[in-house]
């Protein structure tokens, strides 16, 4: 940029160059206001983007969302009129009945010639896992032992006591409750089936497994009696 310096009389007596740096003309998309955790069945998010660079013509973006649970949607289309700086985002957030867990959902925003604008945010189910019990056959005979599964159909963040309820006249088992570690959805408990001399019919026999912040689940296993009536 150059100034010119006159005296009274108009006559010019200097010219001076300014140079004018560090102006940032680059175009970027900045996203505002979108939570760092959302909770499944929320509803509507509202948040903001931002352009940077020219305003003179209208942009149109590019906005998607890796999901695993598929209740996150975008509104589309998310648009900048000419000469708009800043457009709302809404965001929604659906509700089911099936467990995931809490998942990381990321979202994008991009468009043609700009730096993209990216978040990623915590979603937080609010279903409860579901405890199952497994023994790998439905009929043991008295004397006999196994190893009975206890699960749930997702892997948790943190540590999963279950207790384990049965008939202790029928079965021994090497603990009354177990722990599903955080990030893994099974362990496993010995059993005895208990070998008495008292003749009886093949019995229906129930296994539960309850938890704090879970579905209880159950297995009916039948046991086979190995004595002979005198």
């Amino acid at each position: 940029v150059y100034f010119r310096s006159a005296d009274a009389a108009g006559n010019i007596s200097e010219v001076t160059h300014y140079s004018i740096s560090n102006i940032d003309d680059t175009k970027k998309l900045i996203l505002s206001g979108m939570p760092e955790t959302v909770s499944e069945g929320s509803g509507k998010i509202r948040c903001i983007l931002t352009r940077t660079g020219s305003l003179k013509e209208a942009l149109e973006v590019n906005a998607v969302v890796a999901d695993a649970s598929g209740l996150i949607k975008i509104d589309t289309p998310v648009t900048f009129a000419a000469g708009e700086s800043k457009t709302f985002v809404y965001v929604t957030v659906g509700n089911d009945s099936v467990f995931c867990g809490n998942l990381q959902a990321a979202f994008e925003f991009s468009a043609a010639g700009y730096e993209s604008a990216a978040q990623t945010v915590l979603f937080k189910d609010d279903e409860k896992p579901t405890v199952f019990l497994t023994a790998g056959k439905n009929s043991f005979a008295e004397g006999d032992s196994f190893e009975m599964q206890v699960c749930i159909d997702h892997p948790l963040e943190e540590d999963l006591t279950v207790k384990l309820g049965y008939d202790k006249t029928q079965f021994s088992l090497a603990s009354d409750s177990v722990v599903i570690r955080a990030g893994t959805t099974s362990t496993a408990v010995a059993v005895q089936v208990i070998d008495d001399t008292v003749p009886e019919i093949t019995k229906n026999l129930k296994f539960t497994g309850a938890a704090n912040n879970a579905n209880s689940g159950y297995l009916v296993l039948d046991v086979e009696d190995n004595d002979v009536p005198s």
